[in-house]
């Protein structure tokens, strides 16, 4: 299943994803308007917000990473490879996840959508789990909290990594203000894997339906 949505989704970015990997590079940068979706080798997917900038430190699967500024990622579980982030006021590590991280000079913050994240500052280490947030200030990390706000900035983007169709579901009635029902029981634990940008709301469920059949 995740193969196909993946093979699927993925040809509206083909031309991109092949670029990328073609050129191989180590840095990515956006401009102060400009929205950037990243394809790593794993399967991992990245949305980089405006003034940011993403190095990548591991050529093989890409998973070390630093960050300076804000991005949402979409982790590819590996089994016994963690996905590490790196900014100036600490490390998030992951395994398979959802999260949003954003850093400056003064201030890391982390919120986790799916699963849980390792968040190790200067003088302690916190874990942060699905619907939780935390922030890195002065070398301590704080203890997780809800998140104050949705993330919105990330635009028309849908990352999914092994969601759950029922919660996939959920985003993209949140994405496009419309209602989706997941009718057949058989579903309900299903899950998908793919990304979408830009794309109309008729094309997301066209996918997710001939992936799941």
């Amino acid at each position: 299943v995740a193969a196909a949505a993946i093979l699927i989704a993925g040809l509206t970015v083909w031309q991109a994803r092949r670029a990328l990997d073609t050129a191989a590079p180590t840095e990515i940068v956006t401009g102060s308007s400009e929205l950037a979706t990243v394809h790593l080798r794993d399967g991992s997917v990245v949305r980089l917000a405006p003034s940011s900038r993403l190095r990548i430190h591991d050529a093989s699967l890409q998973r070390d990473l630093t960050l300076d500024g804000r991005a949402y990622f979409a982790v590819a579980h590996r089994r016994g490879r963690q996905f590490v982030v790196r900014t100036r006021q600490g490390v998030a590590r992951a395994l398979g996840t959802r999260f949003e991280l954003a850093s400056d000079a003064a201030l890391m913050r982390l919120r986790v959508v799916d699963g849980r994240v390792a968040l190790d500052a200067p003088r302690n280490r916190v874990e942060v789990g699905a619907g939780e947030e935390s922030a890195v200030r002065d070398s301590v990390a704080a203890s997780p909290t809800a998140p104050r706000d949705s993330i919105t900035w990330v635009g028309n983007f849908l990352g999914f990594q092994a969601t759950p169709l029922v919660d996939a579901a959920r985003e993209i009635e949140r994405m496009y203000h419309a209602r989706v029902i997941v009718d057949d029981s058989a579903l309900q634990h299903e899950t998908i894997t793919a990304t979408f940008t830009d794309r109309p709301l008729d094309d997301v469920v066209r996918v997710v339906c001939s992936v799941l059949a």
